[in-house]
């Protein structure tokens, strides 16, 4: 199987996907006869099935945020990838707070799909996990109830640094990146918890992956057309840098760096 990453949505909040200017459902990771799921916000179901994505094959599903855009149809999806429990399987990867929720965040999984999967993990930042012969390592956001992922693989790794705004600790969790995944919502605003494209800039012009793709967009992204955004970025930096869109698939081996970065199996 050729390693790819599909990109079942873009939007980064619900107001795009109501009036259909963008996609949600996550993002999905083929790697090594291996599929995961990535928080799969509303339309799931539809947008895999438009990619001829079968649910049932998710390996593990990882959910990085409570917010709607990310995890709204986390259920449903489980039930597809389980028969609705009549067949558990797979591998579900979230925080405590998105797993049982808070005084302030009702519980994002529920108590049937819970026991529909065969493992649950409460990944810590800067904890790794093994899933077949792909470690994941906890990442840190700006916001204490988000959690994001760092893949490695034996060839590559990848970062999905999810709903964050800039923080420079963040960087060194990032660095040895090959592909970067950054949710950028913002043109200009200066918003708790996003990023904006200055910022943006900042983090691809430390951490220097071979690519970074922009998704997650907010209405001012839209409005000024993230491919347009994309290439001014790549001129500002020299970098690699595209902008995702719905259903766009993107083979991370064409980009993925000489020099392989060691893991803990010893990859």
């Amino acid at each position: 199987m050729v390693n790819k990453i599909i990109f079942l949505g873009t939007a980064g909040d619900s107001i795009l996907v109501s009036k259909q200017y963008r996609s949600s459902g996550g993002i999905i990771l083929q790697f090594y006869n291996t599929q995961f799921h990535i928080d799969p916000g509303p339309n799931t179901t539809q947008k895999a099935a438009e990619a001829k994505i079968h649910l049932r094959e998710n390996t593990a599903l990882l959910i990085s945020s409570p917010d709607i855009i990310n995890s709204n149809d986390t259920n449903i999806t489980i039930n597809a990838m389980t028969y609705e429990g009549m067949d558990p399987k797979g591998v579900l990867v979230t925080n405590n707070t998105i797993l049982n929720g808070n005084e302030n965040i009702r519980p994002i999984i529920g108590q049937k799909q819970k026991t529909y999967v065969e493992k649950i993990i409460t990944l810590q930042p800067n904890k790794r996990i093994a899933i077949e012969n792909i470690e994941i390592q906890g990442i840190d956001t700006t916001n204490d109830n988000n959690l994001c992922f760092k893949f490695y693989t034996k060839d590559f790794t990848l970062v999905y640094a999810g709903n964050t705004g800039f923080d420079k600790h963040l960087l060194d969790q990032y660095a040895g990146t090959n592909i970067l995944i950054l949710n950028v919502k913002n043109l200009k605003d200066d918003k708790p918890h996003e990023l904006n494209i200055e910022q943006a800039e900042k983090i691809i012009t430390e951490i220097k992956p071979n690519l970074t793709i922009i998704t997650g967009f907010g209405f001012s992204m839209l409005k000024a057309d993230p491919t347009f955004v994309a290439r001014e970025l790549k001129i500002k930096t020299g970098q690699q840098i595209i902008a995702a869109k719905d259903g766009m698939i993107v083979e991370p081996d064409s980009y993925r760096a000489q020099a392989k970065q060691k893991s803990l199996l010893g990859m």
